[in-house]
């Protein structure tokens, strides 16, 4: 099982209430395919992680056991 985890306001926009869900592995499920399950736009994420190392590449394949997270744009000053 893939376990993602939505972090902030990107929980609202995916209609999730919980901000967890859980993908059943296939061969080639990609991140972006998981980003465009759970969101319309992505122009909303600023960080992903796939166990708790960050992936630039949205095009990395998915293997049975990975927990992504995803993080919405965020800033501080």
């Amino acid at each position: 099982m893939i376990k993602v985890r939505l972090h902030g306001y990107l929980i609202f926009k995916s209609g999730n209430d919980t901000g967890i869900v859980e993908f059943q592995p296939v061969e080639s499920l990609k991140i972006i395919d998981i980003i465009q399950r759970l969101l319309k736009d992505d122009s909303y994420l600023s960080v992903v992680t796939i166990n708790g190392v960050v992936e630039n590449d949205y095009n990395a394949i998915c293997k049975d056991g990975d927990f992504i997270e995803i993080y919405p744009v965020f800033g501080g000053g």
